[in-house]
């Protein structure tokens, strides 16, 4: 460890002379797909607009500029008879740009609609949609516009999916903007200061700089905004009300010269809308589901459905809550570009009010049970956020960067919860009054330092990251339960829990990584790296009961339990990278040396495993002709066992459900295989997008469920084998009809297949539950008169358990959505929008739940395209409902959480924006 130490010491000093890259590639006529030669390719920096240097395609289009030094730079290539491209690019390597296709300049006056470029690029691993090329509504925002991107998919809470996977981040410019909160970005910046939409796997800044492919990569959508949008101020401004005391202001401020970006927004809302990303509104939230989460394996399946209007707040599964959120924003560039700075902080409260109730059914090997719950609630959560950015580019060769993320969030919660078990005849097996009321606090830290060298050779490089992750939370909660408990219907026992739990729960991980790369000849390159992970864990859980007077100050030994996991791994790995004109590959392997060891303080036992883990990776890309790709990638990689798994101390939060970690769990290790094939022709705006996922688990996490005498449940996590999920899906978008007549169209099936193995009542149960959808999308845009889009989806799906043949289920279901907006003399606006739900009955339902929802507005503008006024009425037929229900497994569940339902809102909007210099025309922009 000293030499790592030391050598880290070292290299940090090193001072490197310039090393200079070269650019090349082929430049094609679009229509045609021929050569073109004689076209001029020029470098202007990005800095003064200086030109820089300049070269010429040969006879068979091929172009190279060599002794390129380090920079950000902007290339333009010009010719007589066809329209210039531009694009901006970062180089700090060689860099081959494959083909770039340009049009005819006759075959665009031929369009009539002269567009800022093609609707849709793939570079490398990089798809690139022009925003202009795809309408939306004036006053539409990011996530409207994301919506009408093929390949992308926007759920109704605003989870985003683009090419079948979960985007995690969105970026503006390349940076962060008010952190990592995907929605954040894509609900308040406006589409019309888009001018592209890039999407790509991020890899972590070590293997962008390597090439080396480190097992972290992140599906990232990236925002790059118009010229005109980079040097004045814009935002939007809107304060609405209506009844019955329902209200709705927002204000989202933009102050951007050149490099600097300064940003500010505010949101208060009482409508059940929080502004607030899927994922972070879902860590607001408006209250826990009661019990330990079933399936603890995130690849354990169980088909799950939830119908629920996308306006409505959907975060902790029930309550409409109030919201008040703000944050701060500031980033810039100095020093020519070399030092970036980029911070941000953001504060969000929610006091979410709400109730919900849930039935089920559960069906064990020799009897079935109804279980029926219901809760009132309040919740107030408050969260801190603070993110800051420094990246110095020190020379040409040595880069810093240290990443500093912290967070302070604190809440309180009241829960009045009933739950009943009962048999299929109506007799009581047992039932649950409790009152709940408890308060937490928890602050973390994370800090990422990166340095990254470059050698005098070409390719051959050296990079360092240390990693610091901290996170405490410290919690208090009262709970008084009265349990009943009967034989044959009768009351036969009862009990009553009074009690006071305190926890407080730390860790404290630090990760060190080396990785080097060295060029083996043209195309082939090797990577080495070593990574080393250490990490302490601690979880202290104190139950207290109350004495003669009254405070909890008894220590109930046997629900209590002082518990640390600390583990040591050592991973030392290489990878080949193959980079070619048409094709890329990586294989490569790392092997994990894993020390893991549970200390039990309070029995005073102490456990030590030791593992080794071999991470394998691979993948090829192919570009073929005519913009397509198909790429396959393997993926191995382990998990270990959470510190609440593990912890051997009961859980009894809710006395009829004792949840007790295992000790004995062992990691377990995913198999994924993934890969798709990509193909655009944007002349005809015809695109396939399809990619598959298959993987399985060895030593998957499940639940082992056993049952007690008086009908209480018991229940731990275990390892098991045999579990799979697969998912394969394809979306076809093409058009139909030319110039006023076109129609958009698209098709998009999809097949998820799940296998689960559990046990209950100590008995295996394997689960199969499939999904088989599909989604059709229509739209039809006429400029200044309408916009018309209408999605609907048709699902069957399928839970098939050994188990018990009684819970079986086949079910059909449709839903989808529908928006329409007419302008009238382009200053009124006329929209509605809704969605509907249908599904098969199931004797097993209390209820229809089929639904429509239907919203309308009238929109007038008062001044210019800036100020307006609108009138929304939202639910129109009051059948909004929060519904969701669950097949999984050996269980069947439906829950009903309070939303809102019928109101009216009149908004005033003023969306601004100062220009400080005219953009350059849209026509010779990418």
């Amino acid at each position: 460890m000293k030499k790592i130490i030391f050598l880290f010491i070292l290299n940090f000093f090193i001072y490197t002379v310039g090393y200079s890259q070269s650019i090349k590639g082929v430049i094609k006529d679009n229509t045609s797909n021929t050569p073109i030669k004689n076209t001029v390719v020029m470098l202007v920096k990005s800095k003064d607009s200086v030109l820089y240097k300049f070269a010429r395609t040969d006879a068979n289009g091929v172009f190279q500029i060599k002794k390129v030094d380090s920079g950000t730079y902007l290339l333009i290539t010009t010719h007589p008879i066809f329209a210039d491209y531009t694009d901006s690019l970062a180089i700090n390597t060689d860099i081959d740009l494959g083909t770039l296709g340009i049009t005819p300049k006759a075959k665009l006056l031929q369009e009539v609609i002269v567009k800022s470029g093609s609707p849709i690029k793939i570079k490398g691993d990089t798809t690139v949609y022009t925003a202009d090329s795809f309408k939306v509504k004036d006053g539409a925002n990011v996530e409207d516009l994301l919506r009408k991107l093929p390949g992308i998919q926007v759920g109704k809470n605003g989870e985003i999916k683009a090419m079948g996977e979960t985007v995690k981040n969105v970026l503006v410019d390349g940076e962060e903007f008010f952190g990592n909160d995907p929605g954040m970005v894509v609900k308040n910046l406006q589409a019309n200061a888009v001018q592209e939409v890039q999407v790509y796997d991020k890899k972590s800044d070590q293997a962008a700089f390597t090439g080396i492919d480190d097992g972290v990569s992140e599906k990232t959508i990236n925002l790059k905004l118009k010229a005109n949008r980079k040097s004045g101020y814009f935002g939007k401004i809107e304060a609405g009300g209506g009844t019955p005391d329902n209200y709705t202001n927002s204000v989202m401020l933009n102050a951007f010269q050149g490099k600097r970006k300064i940003s500010a927004f505010g949101y208060m809302s009482n409508t059940g809308k929080t502004e607030l990303g899927w994922d972070e509104a879902d860590k607001f939230g408006g209250g826990e589901r009661e019990g330990m989460t079933s399936g603890i394996d995130e690849l354990s399946g169980g088909m799950w459905m939830s119908w629920s209007d996308g306006d409505s707040y959907s975060g902790g599964a029930n309550g409409i809550p109030k919201n008040w959120n703000g944050g701060l924003h500031y980033s810039n560039k100095y020093k020519g570009d070399s030092l970036n700075i980029n911070g941000s902080y953001r504060y969000g409260k929610i006091n979410a009010p709400g109730g919900s109730s849930t039935f089920s059914k559960i069906y064990y090997p020799d009897s079935s049970w109804n279980n029926n719950s219901s809760n009132q609630m309040f919740s107030s959560k408050e969260k801190h956020t603070v993110s800051f950015t420094i990246e110095n580019k020190i020379d040409s060769n040595n880069t810093i960067k240290f990443v500093n993320r912290g967070t302070y969030n604190q809440g309180i919660s009241n829960n009045t919860y009933y739950e009943e078990n009962i048999t299929t005849q109506g007799d009581f097996i047992n039932n649950s009054t409790r009152k709940v009321n408890g308060n937490t606090t928890s602050k973390g830290y994370n800090g990422v330092l990166t340095w990254n060298h470059k050698f005098k050779k070409a390719r051959r490089t050296l990079s360092l990251s240390a990693i610091g992750d901290f996170k405490e939370s410290n919690g208090i909660s009262n709970q008084l339960s009265y349990n009943n408990y009967y034989k044959g219907g009768i009351s036969n026992t009862k009990d009553t829990v009074d009690q006071q739990n305190k926890s407080i729960n730390a860790s404290t991980t630090i990760t060190t990584s080396v990785a080097f790369t060295e060029p083996i000849n043209k195309y082939l390159s090797l990577g080495i790296n070593l990574s080393v992970n250490v990490a302490n864990t601690g979880n202290d859980r104190n139950v207290f009961t109350p004495d003669g007077s009254g405070k909890y100050t008894v220590k109930y030994d046997s629900l209590s339990n002082e518990f640390d996991f600390k583990t040591s791994t050592y991973k030392p790995g290489f990878v080949l990278r193959l980079v070619k004109k048409k094709i890329t590959a990586m294989l490569g392997t790392s092997v994990g040396y894993n020390r893991f060891e549970q200390v039990n303080n309070t029995k005073n036992i102490t456990q030590h495993y030791n593992f080794i883990n071999f991470f394998p990776t691979a993948g090829i890309r192919f570009t073929l002709k005519g913009n397509k790709r198909i790429n396959i990638n393997y993926r191995g990689s382990a998990a270990a066992p959470s510190l609440q798994q593990l912890q051997p101390v009961p859980d009894n939060s809710n006395p009829l459900s004792i949840y007790t970690g295992n000790p004995n769990l062992k990691q377990s290790f995913t198999h994924n295989f993934s890969g798709g094939f990509n193909w655009s022709k944007p002349l005809s705006d015809n695109s396939i997008w399809s990619y598959f996922n298959y993987s399985t688990t060895n030593n998957a996490f499940t639940e082992y469920t056993t049952r007690d005498t008086i009908g209480r449940l018991f229940y731990k996590t275990i390892n098991t084998n045999g579990n799979y999920y697969i998912n394969l899906n394809l979306d076809y978008n093409f058009s139909v009809g030319k110039g006023k007549n076109k129609v958009g169209l698209g098709i998009n099936p999809y097949i998820q297949l799940n296998k689960t193995n559990e046990f209950v009542d100590s008995i295996l149960n394997t689960n199969y539950s499939n999904t088989y959808s599909v989604r059709l999308n229509v739209n039809k845009y006429k400029e200044d008169k309408f916009e018309f889009y209408f999605g609907p989806s048709i699902s069957y799906t399928q839970s098939k358990s050994n188990i018990n043949n009684t819970s079986n289920t086949n079910l059909w279901s449709m839903s989808g959505w529908a928006d329409m907006t007419i302008y009238i003399k382009k200053k009124t606006q006329i929209s509605a929008n809704g969605n509907f739900n249908f599904r098969q009955k199931d004797p097993r339902y209390t209820k229809n739940n089929n639904y429509t929802t239907l919203n309308a507005s009238v929109k007038q503008y008062l001044y210019k395209k800036e100020v307006s006024v609108k009138l929304g009425v939202y639910d129109i037929f009051n059948q909004n409902r929060g519904y969701s229900s669950d097949f999984s497994s050996y269980k069947f569940t439906e829950s009903y959480f309070n939303t809102l339902k019928r109101y009216w809102l009149l908004t005033l909007s003023w969306e601004f924006n100062h220009q400080k210099q005219k953009a350059a025309p849209a026509s010779v922009t990418k």
